[in-house]
């Protein structure tokens, strides 16, 4: 009884570092983008950025909040320009739709094999239908700019009128869409971000994973994999903060459907919101307090360049 508590400790606490390790990969390729347009920005003031983001845009739909929360904090942490670093925040959430739309592709024909009917028929039009809909998403980017600046309006006031005097405008995020559809274009910077983003992927899974072997439940990666990243996606196209509800309902049912038990999966699935909340939000709330003071002395909403 001992040795199983000492274990669920140890996959618990291990479940936090990965978790941890991703947020100090996530920082890298913050890095790497804001390196691409020329800003300089050291790797501790990478992670205070991204831990302060990802605490107070869990909060947001769609993860909204990083637009604001994360500019504002690269310009007090690091003094890079709002704008800049509201582009790189920008492209950053650009890339994420874009490769898990991806990654959706094949995981929705694997649905359509083991669920719907093993059929030819049904691949080709799950395929044709998560095309279209990526080519609707480039295409019309209006809509999904005014989908997201309607969202933006839930951000406190203060928030918003930085934002607009930074030139963080509807007609300004119009043309960072398409400049983001453009940099996924070059392959300089595809390169650079393949590894953190490769690493993303792949340790995702795993700590899923260690959610399991708490309760002794031993998914294989790849089923890990399925149900980390099909939970993930839905998650973030509700659109409700932090993929709450949605994304763990999700998760639920997957894991009842390759076998698990409701009672041991809704376990599996507290448990993994647990280590991943804990990775980011007493750091990110710490760093949100000590920074929002400093933000709020420090002049910033007085004068701010503009695209």
């Amino acid at each position: 009884m001992a040795t199983d508590i000492l274990f669920q400790a140890l996959f618990f606490a291990s479940g936090i570092s990965l978790s941890l390790l991703l947020v100090i990969v996530l920082s890298w390729r913050f890095k790497i983008i804001m390196g691409h347009m020329k800003e300089k920005m050291g790797m501790k003031h990478s992670i205070y950025i991204t831990l302060i983001s990802q605490t107070l845009g869990f909060l947001s739909p769609l993860k909204v909040g990083t637009f604001i929360t994360k500019p504002i904090a690269t310009k007090v942490i690091s003094s890079n320009p709002v704008n800049k670093s509201f582009f790189a925040s920008f492209f950053e959430q650009v890339f994420d739709i874009a490769w898990q739309m991806v990654i959706i592709i094949p995981l929705l024909i694997l649905i359509g094999e083991a669920k719907l009917l093993s059929s030819l028929y049904i691949e080709v039009v799950i395929v044709a239908l998560v095309v279209v809909g990526i080519v609707l998403m480039l295409k019309r980017n209006r809509l999904l700019v005014g989908l997201v600046w309607r969202l933006a309006k839930l951000m406190p006031k203060g928030a918003r009128k930085l934002g607009k005097r930074s030139g963080m405008t509807k007609s300004g995020a119009e043309s960072m869409l398409r400049e983001s559809v453009e940099h996924l274009s070059d392959l300089r910077l595809m390169a650079k971000m393949v590894i953190p983003t490769a690493v993303i992927i792949l340790v995702e899974p795993f700590i899923f994973q260690l959610s399991g072997f708490i309760f002794s439940v031993s998914l294989t990666f790849w089923t890990a994999f399925f149900v980390y990243w099909i939970s993930q996606i839905v998650g973030r196209l509700s659109g409700i903060p932090g993929g709450l509800v949605a994304k763990d309902l999700t998760s639920l049912a997957l894991l009842v459907f390759v076998g698990v038990d409701t009672i041991v999966a809704t376990q599996i699935v507290l448990v993994h919101r647990a280590m991943t909340m804990l990775s980011f939000i007493p750091p990110g709330g710490a760093l949100s307090l000590y920074y929002g003071t400093r933000f709020a002395s420090s002049g910033l909403s007085k004068k701010q360049p503009t695209f």
